[in-house]
């Protein structure tokens, strides 16, 4: 048995042993390395909240993390229509979900990393931009006039 290792344009390190990598794959499963068939909706988000709860090991194809993306989507948009809507309420109902499904797509994310050849600490510099990003969408704005101007209107002069 060797011990080689090639590097990838990830900066990610790949063991070659001379052994099949995963021999729980079956052959028709994959082709050329990769699923032939899309996940459904319904698995992914089965994997991603109940399976995959707690671990960061492994790997998540593009399917399993587009589809838990496009729920985040779908709910975020629901909840801010129907506060927007109905009442401004509803949106008190998008924080239990935000805290809930916080760990399941940390975990998703790095091995969605892994899936590319990634290693998992390029998702730090990723929550490193985001956390401020998130806290100047909800930040207040100055009252009245500052050095930038007159407070916006959010109204379209015609």
């Amino acid at each position: 048995m060797t011990n080689e290792s090639s590097g990838n344009s990830w900066g990610a390190v790949a063991a070659k042993t001379g052994e099949s990598e995963v021999s729980t794959i079956s052959e028709d499963a994959v082709k050329e390395g990769r699923p032939q068939q899309m996940m459904s909706f319904k698995d992914a988000l089965f994997t991603c909240f109940i399976l995959k709860f707690k671990t960061k090991h492994g790997r998540a194809s593009q399917s399993e993390f587009g589809w838990l993306l496009a729920c985040h989507l779908l709910v975020w948009s629901i909840t801010m229509g129907l506060g927007f809507t109905v009442s401004p309420d509803f949106l008190l109902l998008l924080t239990p979900y935000l805290l809930l499904s916080l760990i399941p797509t940390f975990h998703a994310t790095v091995r969605r990393l892994h899936d590319c050849g990634a290693q998992d600490w390029i998702v730090y510099p990723i929550l490193l931009l985001a956390f401020p990003i998130l806290l100047l969408v909800l930040a207040k704005g100055e009252p009245g006039m500052n050095a930038y101007g007159p407070p916006p209107t959010n109204v379209l002069d015609d």
